[in-house]
């Protein structure tokens, strides 16, 4: 399955990004385990957590030694996050809209 550019992909809802996600892992192979993608997914955040003090800090950031022009990758860490997350949704069963439906039910 060839990637789409990112200007092509339209809007989907979460349960059709969860079809996708398992479609590509499938196609590749990929059979990651529960804990490797929870670990995937502590990664990514570790790394939107770098990006976000790149870039909405001072315009030199010592403990990186980037600036905000070389380290703008928030967008990307956070798709990394996502797509790790409903992997983690696949593997476990659990659809990504469970609460919010359920806090609907509560509050409606």
């Amino acid at each position: 399955m060839s990637r789409p550019d990112d200007k092509a992909l339209p809007d989907i809802t979460l349960a059709e990004l969860q079809r996708l996600v398992a479609s590509e892992h499938n196609c590749h192979g990929w059979n990651a385990s529960a804990k490797t993608l929870m670990l995937g997914v502590v990664e990514e955040v570790g790394e939107l957590a770098k990006a976000m003090l790149v870039h909405h800090t001072d315009d030199y950031c010592i403990s990186y030694g980037k600036t905000r022009a070389d380290y703008d990758d928030a967008p990307h860490e956070m798709g990394d996050i996502i797509v790790y997350l409903m992997g983690l949704c696949n593997k476990l069963g659990i659809e990504p809209t469970f609460h919010l439906k359920v806090l609907d039910e509560q509050t409606g």
